[in-house]
């Protein structure tokens, strides 16, 4: 050995390079280092630290050795085995000999420490040479690591196949393919480091992000302690725990524009909806929830299969398949729903300081002496036995029954400018119950009972204003009916009656089509009030009988007051309820509750207040202040030409914005209020002087220039009406267009002034229905239907009879 220290330390670094090919050389002089300064700090006698770094660089070339003869070994892989063997025996043996003797002369225990610290560093870093770098900050209680070790572990063997290849194919000895099994070997060693490195970055993440949820866990218990409290039962957590609105809020948006159950026998809503439209709308509105999740919030098809019992936190909202039972379209439904829509925007624009809006219809007729609502349940019957229904006298007698009118009012949201759902369908409810034989159902009773909601506390908010009056515009949807239709003359002279009385700025009186009842709001108030009256009956005779065994009356004034006592005991029930959280009050009227006739108006007056069409009525003030008061509301500021627009189509063209004429339409919707009202655009009008707010109404555009004054140009509902307008306003008169009635094939009903004609659509070969006016139809020849009495009388029975055992047993 050299006796230098210089060339000591070089042969050293070389040995131990020899002996650790497969690190780097800046490795192997970092190691190289360590092994000379722990040899000099230990033996300070220069002869033994001389002799020491000798023996350690004879051991270091033993295991070059060593390993040169394996890799020898693998390469030939020679038929005599038992050469290549004794070699490697004769190595360690050599190996082992060499290793005693360096220690015995390690006679010194320090000396002898130091070498094992030497020898320790040598092996470990020649055996796991990726392990110093590696897991060298590893302490004892991190947990493994099994995916990341297997790859260090196959890292480890890819790069020592790798030195062991590249060795022989610098002595000579490697195959011919070795180049391309070392590139093979390189590439396979990149993907294995990136899949390390993969794994390593995941690691330093998913750590970060415990942190970080553990720090977020910490901050939650701190500021709410209930929202971390473990669940018991098991199951994720609902939806509706963690957005407590959600249900609200599916009612809310499913609500407006659907329609009541079809017979209103159930609290269920009809929704114009997709489940796809509902679920985007949850999602522009910021909830969490998948359109899977949405359905199940709403009412299942069947509730008794596996699917229906996953939807366990519901609202009363059900998806309406295609079926017979929907409610028939209208061919003015599109027309009737965008006078509505116009009515609610205008609503929202005023506010509720200015607006009043009310929703009234008849509910279906209360029998006394039977039960009011047919309550279905099971009836179970002893099968042993064979039973005999046992015959009974049925009374008969006319018109036992009740007139229910129901007066919705309705709430509308502050601040919602311009928005069609600021008009909601809650409020609170009136009911006026009058007898069925000694009144009825008209425009005389409900003008009297509009008086009387001003009465009524829960309806004081809705109708007064601060100082105590009427506010000064009113929004009443009605059903078609005869007592309540806008085209009928009575109910306009009511409606100019309580113009002038309340001095109103503005009444609006509107309609939805034939057959689209459904949709009006005091419609989803009967439900619970039949619900209510489920296995209730009213007592017919609480003050005697009056009926003799004929099922005639015999006592008038006796039975007028079991009338009015079963209609008070109707009313007590339906007091006792609240819908949506507001009262129910109702009250019995007498026969006599009723208003008289109006007088009939000053034709001039009403050619400038009053726009009337066929499905909506307008009563307004007009700007001469020597007519009419000045305004209290804003209304001018919304509409400058003082009456609401009609409902017209927009569409869209490459130059401009057009209203397409009558011929046109097509498919077009109907724009909204405010859009007509910012855009001044006019269908072609062809030989009107004005647009009639009816120019769109498909039922009546056949009839529409007959129906218009020629003069000044205003529409009426009828020829009649046109008539006397020219007659008295112009001193005019026009032909008469009789022989343009309306033929129909047959006459199915009569009510009041109209006839319920079955005419035939030669263009669809169909036939329709429809009610039409007596001077519109052409009745002669025809078989007119007059109402039956056997129609109107129902059977009745005595309270002991009804409760009594109805079965008995054969002999």
């Amino acid at each position: 050995m050299c006796s230098k220290e210089g060339d000591l330390y070089h042969q050293l670094f070389l040995a131990y390079k020899g002996s650790h090919a497969d690190l780097p050389a800046q490795l192997c002089q970092k190691n190289a280092n360590a092994i000379w300064k722990t040899a000099k700090e230990t033996l300070k006698n220069k002869e033994k630290f001389i002799e020491h770094i000798n023996d350690a660089i004879r051991e270091l070339n033993v295991k070059a050795t060593k390993k040169k003869a394996t890799m020898l070994s693998y390469f030939t892989q020679d038929s005599d085995v038992a050469t290549c063997s004794s070699f490697m025996k004769s190595v360690d043996a050599v190996a082992g000999q060499e290793r005693t003797a360096v220690k015995r002369k390690m006679s010194d225990t320090h000396d002898e420490q130091s070498w094992n610290t030497i020898e320790e560093t040598a092996e470990t870093t020649s055996t796991e040479p990726h392990t110093i770098l590696i897991d060298s900050g590893i302490t004892k209680n991190v947990p493994g690591k099994p995916a990341q070790e297997t790859l260090v572990k196959k890292i480890g063997l890819l790069q020592q196949r790798i030195n062991v290849l590249t060795e022989a194919r610098d002595i000579g000895i490697a195959k011919d393919d070795v180049h391309d099994e070392i590139k093979k070997l390189r590439n396979e060693l990149k993907e294995e480091e990136k899949r390390l490195k993969k794994k390593r970055d995941s690691a330093k993440r998913a750590k970060k992000f415990r942190a970080k949820e553990k720090l977020e866990k910490i901050e939650r218990q701190r500021n709410t302690p209930a929202a971390t409290q473990t669940r018991t039962g098991p199951g994720q957590p609902p939806l509706v725990d963690s957005q407590p609105a959600l249900l609200e809020t599916i009612i809310n948006i499913a609500i407006h524009g659907s329609a009541a159950d079809e017979r209103r026998r159930t609290e269920m809503i009809r929704s114009c909806l997709t489940l796809s439209d509902l679920h985007e709308r949850l999602l522009l509105m910021g909830y969490q929830i998948s359109r899977s999740g949405t359905y199940l919030h709403l009412l299942p098809r069947v509730s008794n299969t596996q699917e229906g019992r996953r939807h366990v936190h519901t609202v009363p909202v059900k998806l309406a398949r295609p079926q017979t039972e929907m409610h028939r379209k209208h061919e003015d439904g599109e027309f009737c729903t965008a006078t509505i829509r116009s009515l609610e925007s205008l609503a929202s624009l005023l506010g509720p300081q200015q607006v009043f809006v009310l929703s009234q219809d008849d509910k279906a007729r209360v029998p006394i002496g039977l039960p009011a609502v047919k309550s279905q349940s099971p009836l179970l019957m002893h099968m042993e036995y064979r039973i005999l229904l046992p015959d009974h006298d049925w009374v008969v007698a006319e018109r036992h029954k009740l007139i229910p009118s129901v007066y919705a009012g309705v709430n509308v949201e502050p601040n919602s400018f311009g928005k069609e759902e600021a008009v909601g369908y809650s409020g609170p409810t009136h009911i006026s119950i009058r007898s069925g034989k000694h009144a009825s159902s008209t425009a005389n009773t409900h003008a009297y009972d509009f008086q009387s909601l001003l009465s009524i506390p829960s309806f004081k908010p809705l109708m007064m204003t601060e100082s105590n009056t009427v506010k000064p515009v009113i929004i009443i949807f009605v059903d078609g009916g005869p007592d309540e239709n806008p085209r009928y003359r009575k109910v306009k002279n009511f409606a100019i009656e309580h113009f002038k009385k309340y001095n109103l700025d503005a009444l609006f009186i509107a309609t939805n089509a034939p057959g689209r009842s459904a949709f009006n709001r005091v419609e989803r108030r009967m439900a619970p009030l039949s619900k209510r009256l489920a296995g209730i009956i009213l007592p017919h005779e609480h003050f005697g009988s009056h009926l003799d065994d004929k099922g005639m009356t015999t006592d008038d004034d006796l039975e007028k007051r079991n009338f009015q006592h079963a209609g008070e005991t109707l009313a007590e029930v339906w007091r006792e309820m609240k819908i949506d959280n507001y009262d129910v009050s109702a009250n019995y009227r007498q026969p006599e509750d009723s208003m008289q006739d109006p007088a009939e108006p000053n034709l001039a007056w009403y050619s400038v207040h009053v726009r009337e069409s066929q499905y909506f009525l307008q009563v307004i003030k007009c700007a001469d202040e020597s007519c009419c008061s000045p305004p209290r509301s804003a209304l001018k500021s919304v509409l400058a030409d003082t009456f609401m627009p009609p409902p017209c189509p927009i569409l869209q063209t490459p130059s401009k914005l057009v209203v397409p004429s009558l011929l046109d339409k097509g498919t077009s919707k109907f724009s909204p209020l405010l859009v007509r009202l910012s855009v001044d655009l006019l269908p072609p009008l062809e030989g009107f002087k004005q647009m009639p707010y009816d120019f769109f109404c498909p039922s009546v555009q056949s009839d529409l220039k007959k129906k218009v004054c020629p003069t000044c140009g205003i529409y009426f509902t009828s020829h009649k009406s046109v008539q006397m307008h020219c007659r008295f306003v112009h001193g005019k008169t026009v032909p008469d267009h009789c022989e343009t009635r309306v033929r129909p094939q047959r006459l199915a009903a009569r009510r009041a002034n109209e006839f319920l004609c079955i005419v035939r659509r030669y263009e669809t070969s169909s036939e329709d229905a429809d009610w039409l006016d007596e001077d519109e139809v052409d009745a002669s020849g025809l078989t007119i239907p007059e109402p039956s009495s056997s129609a109107l009388q129902i059977p009745v029975m005595k309270e002991s009879e009804w409760l009594a055992n109805p079965w008995t047993e054969e002999q």
